[in-house]
């Protein structure tokens, strides 16, 4: 029974090993881009952007429910928290939306 477990695991060994040098091969490589390919350099400049509009946008949404738990019930300051979480929330949903807009259109001009 070992015997067959043993070779069965080797076959199955030889046929991945097999398969992932076969994965390597690659007949028509894409030509590499350019250094001064401007496309991907401002792709990554505009998704960095992003990312840290992303990350203010988050940190300001925990900061509105902070303020909201603080506030102790008193109308001004809920109502103040309210609007930063609302606030928050919709840029959260632009910037959403324009990371998507953005790699859509550097997609169709790549």
């Amino acid at each position: 029974m070992k015997a067959k477990i043993t070779a069965a695991s080797m076959a199955i060994s030889q046929f991945i090993l097999a398969a992932s040098v076969r994965a390597q091969s690659n007949p028509n490589p894409l030509p590499q881009p350019h250094s001064s390919d401007l496309g991907p350099i401002l792709q990554n400049v505009i998704n960095w952007i992003l990312g840290i509009a992303g990350l203010l946008a988050v940190l300001m949404l925990v900061i509105g429910g902070i303020r909201y738990v603080i506030s102790a019930g008193n109308p001004s300051q809920t109502e103040g928290a309210k609007k930063t979480i609302i606030y928050s929330l919709v840029g959260i949903v632009v910037i959403i939306l324009a990371v998507v807009l953005v790699n859509t259109v550097i997609g169709l001009f790549h």
